[in-house]
């Protein structure tokens, strides 16, 4: 490979340049360098609004997931060509997608069941009168809507969450 003092590549040279015979890359000279590093970094991944990347064990693999979101740039023409070299409707997609409504429909009847239980729990605890120290005569429990009962003040009415 030619080397030049001058010029510094960059890494998308780099890759493009070992995947070239060796005789093939050396004959390069600064200029055509110069030209494919802008041509490569014309084509490199644009950062986008939402960049989610992730690595998800399931069983005795790794699978990566990744959801890129923001401004449409690419053009008509480009994505005719992109749509029929990676179609939505494949068996994979299918299966992922009815996957993913699956595991919703779990998570939503989950969280369903644990709403209803929690409020049922509630609903039915067992009522236990708190007593009210600082109500030290029948007249003042009384007004504050309590009962007294064998000379103390109780309260029935406590949040049973308290």
């Amino acid at each position: 490979m030619a080397e030049h003092s001058s010029f510094t590549k960059d890494a998308a040279l780099e890759r493009f340049l070992k995947n070239l015979p060796e005789d093939v890359a050396s004959s390069f000279n600064l200029e055509q360098l110069q030209a494919m590093q802008s041509a490569l970094q014309a084509t490199q991944w644009r950062k986008h609004p939402i960049d989610i990347r992730l690595s998800v064990p399931i069983l005795w693999k790794t699978f990566y997931v990744v959801l890129v979101a923001g401004p449409e740039r690419r053009s008509r023409q480009r994505l005719i060509a992109e749509r029929s070299k990676n179609p939505i409707w494949t068996y994979s997609n299918v299966i992922f997608a009815v996957m993913l409504v699956c595991v919703g429909m779990l998570a939503s009847v989950g969280l369903f069941q644990l709403k209803n239980s929690s409020l049922n729990t509630l609903q039915n605890l067992e009522v236990h009168p708190a007593g009210i120290p600082f109500k030290a005569d029948r007249k003042s429990c009384e007004e504050s809507n309590r009962v007294w009962k064998n000379g103390e003040c109780f309260d029935y009415n406590h949040d049973p969450t308290f």
